[in-house]
């Protein structure tokens, strides 16, 4: 999948007018209720309804156990109608999947990442990258001569890793909930902006527990809900992420799946989010964890960045982005 001019050119919309108008409507009645991810509490407080295209994805912070989440979601199902069919609308404008500026952005943090890694974990042999994208950051790892495995279910960046990475059947499209085991036991797992995507992110942190090495890291990015996302304004509420993380959520939902956190960072990422909470983390008891953030600090710290009403990155300016959408245009 080699890129040339031709795959940088905007692609025509696939569908006409009233059928992405009707697609992107029928998603208000595939949302359906959901308990809290981690604790199972139905128990929240609100903290915002709509996210960036006016879906009622209804963020709430849990009253069992402070996590914060979005209530109203689509099933496993779904997520991946949403995906297939109308992701593409809503997200790119009808851009082509990839583009040379995807694939650019991609080799720069897939070095970003590792230079990251390097700086806690300098050692490693075997390296699981869950929601691997297009590969970069497993191809900067196999440079650097470790294994690697990689689990990814976007056709075109699985293709892509594949092919023009070179990495064939060491990426796979299998879930990684479910799919094969790498060939090794990674003694590095990495997620970087996968985890809140999650319907379920304990399932996968356990599977993750279950295949590493006793001493092994675990390294997780997120964005950071109680970060300064102000730029982001009404975006960062979105209907692909499934959990909004802090620092406190984090640690618990990774002690629960049997880790203790070792090292937590905040830095902005350039084309990620300019929020970013990465942990690292290992096998182990958990001390004392601090408690989540309250209700009231957490409902001021999404008014205060929301921008609701703002025409730069507010409702208003993705009225007319949705609007674009549904004309394809």
């Amino acid at each position: 999948m080699t890129l040339d001019g031709a795959d940088q050119t905007p692609a025509m919309p696939s569908s006409s007018i009233w059928s992405r108008a009707r697609s992107i409507v029928r998603l208000w009645g595939e949302l359906e209720e959901r308990p809290c991810p981690l604790c199972g509490s139905a128990e929240r407080w609100p903290v915002v309804r709509y996210e960036r295209f006016f879906l009622p994805i209804e963020v709430a912070m849990c009253r069992g156990c402070g996590f914060v989440y979005a209530a109203r979601m689509f099933d496993a199902a779904g997520a991946e109608r949403f995906y297939q069919r109308t992701y593409a609308d809503l997200m790119y404008d009808r851009r082509p999947d990839v583009t040379k500026e995807m694939i650019d952005s991609s080799a720069h943090h897939g070095r970003f990442h590792l230079d990251r890694i390097n700086e806690i974990v300098p050692k490693f042999s075997g390296v699981l990258d869950v929601g691997a994208g297009f590969g970069h950051f497993l191809a900067e790892c196999r440079a650097q001569g470790a294994q690697v495995y990689g689990s990814e279910p976007g056709d075109d960046r699985l293709l892509y890793a594949q092919k023009d990475l070179g990495l064939g059947e060491a990426v796979t499209v299998e879930p990684f909930e479910t799919g094969r085991p790498p060939p090794f036991a990674p003694d590095l797992v990495t997620m970087f902006h996968t985890l809140e995507h999650l319907l379920d992110p304990l399932v996968v942190l356990r599977r993750a527990h279950q295949l590493m090495t006793p001493d092994g890291w675990l390294v997780v990015e997120v964005p950071d809900l109680m970060g300064p996302w102000a730029s982001h304004g009404v975006a960062f509420i979105y209907i692909g992420h499934c959990t909004y993380f802090t620092e406190a959520s984090l640690t618990q939902t990774l002690a629960k799946a049997g880790f203790v956190v070792r090292h937590v960072t905040r830095a902005a990422e350039p084309g990620i989010y300019p929020a970013n909470l990465r942990v690292f983390a290992q096998k182990g008891e958990p001390g004392p964890i601090a408690p989540p953030p309250d209700i009231d600090a957490v409902r001021a710290h999404v008014k205060a960045h929301l921008h609701a009403w703002s025409f730069e990155n507010g409702y208003p300016a993705w009225t007319l982005k949705l609007v674009k959408a549904v004309l394809g245009v």
